[in-house]
């Protein structure tokens, strides 16, 4: 019992000081912050892309931008208030009806009645693909049925990348 007393102080101890050690680090300016995550280069969506996959989709989006007015788009861009996370108000003559984004990797968020789901990097543990499938129908279902159009989650992309990461634990790794 004694042993495990020591080992436990002495843990406690070693991460108190790795933690006053990593924040002098952490802090240091934007040289940091542009040194963390430099190694990546910056990639949008281009109407110039080659193909024909997105001809269309391109099409019908500079078409629907083209016929918006400069309130709408600012409207669009900016958002408006209501029950979601982000609201984006519904532009009748355009026949846009809106959009709600919902926070929620793991439930809907502030929604009564709400199932709530185990973590992706829990169910990615199981190495179940039927399973994390599952989830994200079920996940799926459960906002679309509370009216959301967009999950804003899970997290996927630099996940792993930075173990400064604190939302890591809810996507997919």
């Amino acid at each position: 019992m004694i042993i495990l007393q020591t080992l436990s102080v002495f843990l406690a101890a070693a991460s108190v000081a790795a933690g006053q050690e990593t924040s002098q680090l952490d802090y240091p300016g934007t040289a940091w912050v542009t040194a963390e995550y430099s190694t990546s280069p910056e990639t949008l969506p281009s109407p110039q892309t080659t193909g024909t996959a997105w001809e269309t989709s391109f099409q019908q989006a500079s078409y629907f931008v083209s016929n918006m007015t400069l309130e709408e788009k600012i409207q669009i861009i900016t958002g408006t208030s209501g029950p979601c996370v982000g609201n984006i108000a519904p532009i009748t003559r355009l026949n846009f009806g809106g959009l709600c984004l919902q926070d929620g990797p793991l439930a809907i968020r502030k929604a009564d009645y709400a199932s709530v789901f185990p973590a992706g990097v829990t169910v990615a543990a199981s190495w179940d693909r039927k399973l994390a499938r599952k989830r994200g129908q079920e996940l799926g279902e459960k906002f679309r049925g509370k009216g959301a159009h967009v999950i804003l989650g899970p997290v996927a992309g630099p996940l792993g990348r930075s173990s400064r990461g604190g939302r890591n634990w809810e996507g997919l790794p």
